[in-house]
């Protein structure tokens, strides 16, 4: 049979190529379920038992028996036929399947090669059409219908996602961008919007009612240039919906064949309870998801679609059964030489293993599925599982991996796209220029990520946006506008009743405010959130807790925070949150030097050399030497202090920590009488001199060395002026002789009393 081609119903068989067409259109179909169709028309006079199957095609495989149904199950969606009024590959109860179909032989290719593709016969279509589905419309009057919300739809946008001439939407996407609108915004508006925002090409619109005994299902599809009605009337809503699918694959491809659907079961019972469940995904109610889908498989034993939705909510609920499921799974998978299904599988299993921590295993899995997804997935697939792989090698700081994922990404996110995924490409550039410390460029991507938040109208996107912009500030020495920066994502939070996302704003003013040396303000912040119910993740508890000890350190309460910050430096690693939790060791360790809890402080230096890529951490590697350098200033050997103090400016990012070490440094180097050395470290700290408390006390000690008694005078009072909090002892004495000297001008500076401690540490 190798060289020929059959029909048979709506189909073409060809042999040689491993092509199957239904009604001239190519279907999708794996390797091992293509050979399965074609051993059960070799042998259509007889019955072919599952064993038998097994036996041909796995034939030294630990595979489970259920392979065979999902092999048949993918063969009836290429070939149009449907296991409830299957009419081509018949089952035989208990026995096995033979194949019933018409069979016709046709002239094999030609020997020059040139073979007739059904395809030309039909009209030239795009090869993908976009399409978003908007939350069905629930008005039959009854509140227990609320599930055919996301439900019902769920079933509809998975029946089209199984066509591959559909790109359809996924409802993460949706539901995100709708967060623009109000809830009750009209469905016009919420079409536009999703147009939009997402590029799209058509959007459809389902109204849900009931009349009598009969539902009715209301739908418009259509774009700026057309919209078409479809009304449909049935007394049970899932099998509308199944019909929807049908009914919208045909108003997009008027002479294209029917769409398979991903789930068909003749169970209403079963239909109703993935609706429900898939509804439960929606609202993110994961154990009643889980309960559901039990429902579904307690009926519909080995229904691929429905053991994988099963996988992804195990993912969410981080329940080690993910791995085993995922792993039998991948292996049926594979054994149907399925790409696609392979590539849907090692994507959830990435997701467990994320939800896990097991970041090396996430990383193995996601790989996997890239390399499988090219020519099987859409472009909006491969860009959001790119994304999610990139940012895992930010957080290992694999930052040639970064570039390379998204610099793969940026041709799947053009401006005229989905505008979720190219803001998430944009803050993913941010953090790795940040990172890698090209901050005019990070201020450049997260500029952009604020102005797409604002045109679309996202209004917590434009919170999370706001508070990069603040972070970013930071790191450039600009505190007054990252503070208003940091207000207003920290507002956003708050006002969109988003408490779960409010505690990293919240943790990002607090270090605002530690740096500007405003308690008040902090307390005001955390007076915010002890109002808030922000849920019980480790890294919302880890947040607080490091807000907390901003708080604690402003104050002098060095002791406290390090305790706040042990706790959260545990649960940040607890939740995997890798970046925040190297960042957090950094101001463990001051808090520890600065309490005189010395040894505890060399135990987290020896933690911090033992995390991994530490030797690629230039910011861990450089708040290394500058507390060594704080440390051998306090034993007096200031000589070791300058050198090491000035290693550490060379070695830290830019950022406050790079600042601290600069203007320690040039301290040290105005006491031991070395002007050019000072100046020289502080080239390019003008933000920092201008708007950073230690900076303005700085400013007043130079221009004290350099005789400007005067000007030293009304720079310590600036400094002074800009803290709300207690002016230490020492500065107050240094003030007293600032004003002393401006009063009497003295023909060179008087020695000033020895500083306790450097200016970036009081």
């Amino acid at each position: 049979m190798s060289d020929r081609v059959f029909r048979f119903g709506r189909c073409e068989l060809r042999i040689a190529p491993k092509e199957v067409f239904l009604e001239g259109r190519q279907q999708s179909l794996a390797p091992k379920p293509f050979d399965v169709l074609v051993y059960l028309i070799e042998h259509r006079d007889r019955i072919v038992s599952k064993d038998e199957l097994l036996d041909k095609f796995w034939p030294s495989e630990s595979i489970c028996p259920s392979v065979v149904n999902g092999a048949i199950m993918k063969v009836r969606r290429a070939i149009g036929d449907h296991a409830r009024v299957s009419t081509l590959i018949k089952t035989a109860h208990r026995a096995g399947y033979q194949f019933a179909g018409e069979l016709r032989e046709e002239a094999r290719p030609s020997e020059s090669g040139i073979a007739h593709n059904p395809a030309q016969a039909s009209p030239t279509v795009p090869l993908t059409v976009s399409l978003a589905l908007l939350p069905f419309k629930n008005q039959t009057g009854q509140v227990d219908m609320d599930w055919v919300e996301l439900g019902l739809m769920s079933l509809v946008v998975k029946a089209l996602g199984t066509d591959h001439r559909l790109s359809v939407t996924p409802i993460r996407f949706l539901l995100s961008a709708l967060e623009a609108l109000p809830k009750e915004a009209p469905l016009p508006e919420r079409a536009t919007l999703v147009q939009r925002l997402l590029g799209v090409r058509y959007v459809a619109q389902v109204v849900v009612g009931r009349e009598g005994d009969q539902y009715h299902l209301d739908c418009n599809i259509g774009n700026a240039e057309k919209t078409e009605q479809v009304r449909l009337h049935g007394p049970e809503l899932t099998r509308l919906g199944q019909r929807l699918a049908r009914q919208l694959g045909s108003a997009l491809f008027p002479a294209g064949s029917a769409v398979p659907l991903a789930f068909d079961s003749a169970d209403p019972l079963a239909n109703r309870a993935l609706a429900r469940a898939m509804q439960a995904v929606g609202e993110q109610k994961w154990t009643e998801a889980l309960n559901l889908l039990q429902v579904v498989l307690d009926i519909e034993h080995d229904n691929e679609a429905v053991l994988l939705e099963r996988l992804r909510v195990l993912a969410a609920l981080d329940d080690s059964e993910a791995f085993r499921l995922g792993d039998q799974l991948l292996a049926q998978a594979r054994a149907m030489d399925d790409r696609r299904l392979v590539a849907e599988i090692h994507l959830a299993m990435g997701n467990a293993y994320m939800t896990r921590r097991l970041t090396d295993m996430a990383k193995h899995h996601l790989d996997e599925a890239l390399s499988l997804a090219a020519g099987h997935e859409s472009r909006e697939w491969i860009a959001s599982t790119s994304l999610l792989r990139a940012s895992i090698a930010i957080s290992d700081l694999d930052f040639d991996k970064t570039r390379e994922l998204l610099d793969r990404v940026e041709p799947l996110c053009d401006p005229g796209g989905n505008q979720l995924q190219r803001i998430q490409l944009l803050t993913l550039r941010m953090i790795l220029h940040a990172e890698t410390g090209d901050l005019p460029r990070a201020s450049q991507f997260v500029q952009k990520t604020v102005e797409l938040n604002r045109e679309h109208g996202l209004r917590i996107g434009l919170g999370r946006a706001m508070n990069n912009r603040a972070i970013i500030g930071i790191r450039r020495g600009h505190l007054r506008q990252a503070a208003a920066d940091g207000e207003e994502a920290f507002e956003t939070s708050r006002v969109e009743n988003a408490p779960m996302k409010i505690t990293l704003p919240a943790l990002v003013l607090c270090r605002i405010y530690r740096l500007l040396r405003r308690p008040n303000d902090i307390r005001r912040v955390l007076g915010v959130l002890d109002t808030l119910e922000v849920g019980r993740a480790p890294f919302n508890k880890a947040y607080r807790l490091c807000a907390q000890a901003q708080l604690e350190a402003t104050l002098g309460q060095h002791a406290k925070a390090a305790q706040q910050l042990i706790e959260a430096c545990a649960l940040l690693k607890q939740a995997g949150q890798l970046l925040d939790h190297r960042w957090t060791f950094s101001y463990l360790t001051c808090s520890l030097m600065l309490s005189g809890q010395t040894d505890a402080a060399i135990a987290v230096y020896a933690e911090q050399r033992a995390l991994p890529r530490f030797d690629q951490d230039l910011e861990l590697q450089g708040t290394l030497l500058y507390w060594q350098a704080q440390q051998a200033f306090a034993e007096g050997d200031l000589a070791l202090a300058r050198q090491q103090m000035c290693r550490a400016a060379s070695t830290i990012p830019l950022g406050h920590w790079h600042a601290d070490a600069c203007l320690d440094g040039a301290w040290l180097h105005l006491e031991a009488g070395q002007m050019d050395a000072a100046r020289s470290l502080l080239r390019g700290m003008e933000p920092w001199l201008n708007e950073y408390p230690p900076g303005l006390a700085f400013q007043a000690r130079l221009l004290y060395a350099d005789g400007s008694y005067a000007a030293a005078t009304d720079a310590h009072r600036r400094y002074v002026e800009s803290i709300d909090c207690e002016v230490p002892a020492y500065y107050l004495e240094l003030g007293a002789v600032y004003a002393k000297a401006a009063r009497q001008a003295p023909a060179s500076p008087a020695p000033l009393p020895r500083t306790p401690r450097l200016p970036a540490a009081m």
